[in-house]
């Protein structure tokens, strides 16, 4: 094996990062397997090379794992760039250097090989909620003795399979807010259409909606008009990532994009490699401004420049939702925000981007489902402000889960829990501001839920009752 000790550069992690860091070798003291989560933009990619040059520097051997060609060998040019030596790929079509003391290897391949391709002292899988399938285990049971590190920004399935029978432990690092918050991730303008696409009655295949009974409740033409007419209201002439139901929607979006004037492409997982690659630069560069896409860019894409994503493919998934509007979040120069534009109803459904969610080895954030259906999160958050901002647009137009209705409903049955929960005893406040009344219930200072049609009044009469500077943090219908 290639001596690696004094050819090394370990990277230079964000303080937040360095903390997981840090709690994942800590754990690795009693226990051999562990999973870490960070968001979607809270660059897993830098954690992972860390970890890897710590082992490298150490003259220890390291393979990391993914389940896509893209992911492989993007991975193993991001790995390379951290340690600082060449980087082995494990693949049908490229050259096995089993000398190389780092491998990115695809997973199927590895299973097909285990018993020629050496030891290793450290197995990292990327975009690890994947791994639930027995593939993933004879891995694990081939290395005994090596140290493992899962890690994804969302460790649930749709289907609820837990990941505890493969990890021993759960690391959970920042969340999307405190990464928003601090300046590391995008804030965000969410618009959802109030006649979103048609899902009741679609069959649930895998735990999510069958996509051919998606495809064939929603027309094509319709929506692709619905999603051109949106941008054009919305997305002020920004690069856009669509994600659609079928190659057949995604074809239709894109040719009404491009009958508007507005140059789109479509790609899915037949097109041409060298196609992607030159359309995801012709969108990083503005040259092409909307990509409609399937099945390609819920994971390891990287376009900081993208300025508006635009979701017509409805999911169950909170995973895959996540990794939608995850794309729009990144940071980049002169970004003031990016825009998140759901036909879907995914985020009534699922939840804002920014919501707090509380993660489990058995493969589920602990919720609350209210009496329609959505889902209302009511883990216990750090008791500090957290806001979203309001922007100037037309209630109907700005819409966020749980409709106002559905709040009238649930929360007499949630404060109880609720109230419990916090140690509260406060009473939902009642009061008139512009002969318009307001309702406001109050979990913890910084936590609120607010219905109202008008915000100003709210942010001054609030701040004097509970004695904090408040922004609102929700702006629902009106009653």
């Amino acid at each position: 094996m290639e001596n690696t000790s004094t050819l090394l550069k370990l990277p230079e992690l964000r303080s937040y990062q360095s903390d997981l860091n840090d709690r994942i070798f800590a754990r690795w003291r009693n226990h051999d397997r562990v999973m870490a989560v960070l968001p979607t933009g809270g660059g897993k990619s830098l954690l992972f090379g860390a970890v890897a040059a710590n082992f490298a520097n150490r003259d220890l051997r390291v393979l990391a794992l993914a389940h896509r060609e893209e992911l492989i060998v993007q991975g193993a040019h991001h790995l390379q760039n951290w340690v600082n030596i060449p980087v082995g790929i494990i693949k049908s079509g490229h050259k096995f250097q089993p000398e190389l003391a780092v491998q990115f290897a695809s997973v199927q391949t590895v299973v097909n090989r285990l018993d020629r391709i050496g030891e290793f002292d450290l197995i990292i899988v990327d975009e690890a909620h994947h791994c639930t399938s027995d593939t993933y285990l004879s891995i694990f049971e081939r290395f005994t003795t090596a140290k493992i590190l899962g890690l994804t920004a969302t460790p649930i399935r749709t289907d609820g399979s837990p990941f505890d029978h493969l990890f021993d432990c759960l690391e959970i690092g920042v969340t999307t807010a405190q990464l928003i918050a601090g300046g590391y991730l995008s804030p965000y303008k969410l618009f959802v259409d109030p006649n979103r696409m048609k899902t009741k009655g679609a069959r649930t295949s895998m735990g999510d909606f069958s996509t051919s009974d998606l495809a064939r409740m929603n027309d094509s033409i319709e929506l692709a008009g619905n999603l051109v007419g949106s941008y054009q209201k919305y997305a002020n002439g920004g690069t856009c990532m669509i994600f659609a139901i079928n190659c057949e929607h995604s074809e239709s979006i894109a040719a009404a994009y491009n009958q508007h004037g507005i140059a789109a492409i479509h790609l899915d997982a037949k097109t041409d490699k060298k196609i992607r690659a030159r359309s995801l630069e012709a969108l990083k560069t503005g040259d092409i401004k909307v990509i409609s896409n399937v099945g390609l860019f819920g994971e390891g894409v990287d376009i900081p420049t993208l300025d508006c994503v635009q979701i017509a493919r409805p999911t169950k998934s909170l995973a895959f939702h996540l990794q939608m509007v995850g794309r729009v979040l990144r940071k980049s120069a002169g970004k003031e925000f990016g825009i998140i534009i759901d036909h879907a109803g995914n985020c009534e459904l699922l939840g804002l981007p920014d919501d707090e969610r509380e993660w489990s080895l058995q493969g589920r954030p602990k919720r609350e489902k209210d009496f329609d259906g959505a889902d209302i999160i009511i883990d216990e958050l750090e008791r500090s402000e957290r806001a979203i901002e309001v922007s100037d647009v037309e209630l109907e137009e700005y819409v966020v889960s749980p409709t106002l209705q559905i709040w009238h409903q649930s929360l007499p049955r949630l404060l109880p829990a609720t109230r419990d929960l916090f140690g509260l005893h406060s009473s939902p406040v009642e009061f008139k501001a512009d002969s318009n009344q307001f309702i406001v219930e109050m979990f913890s200072p910084g936590l609120l839920k607010i219905g109202l049609n008008k915000s100003a009044e709210i942010n001054r009469a609030l701040s004097d009752i509970i004695g904090v500077s408040v922004e609102i943090e929700l702006v629902l219908a009106n009653r």
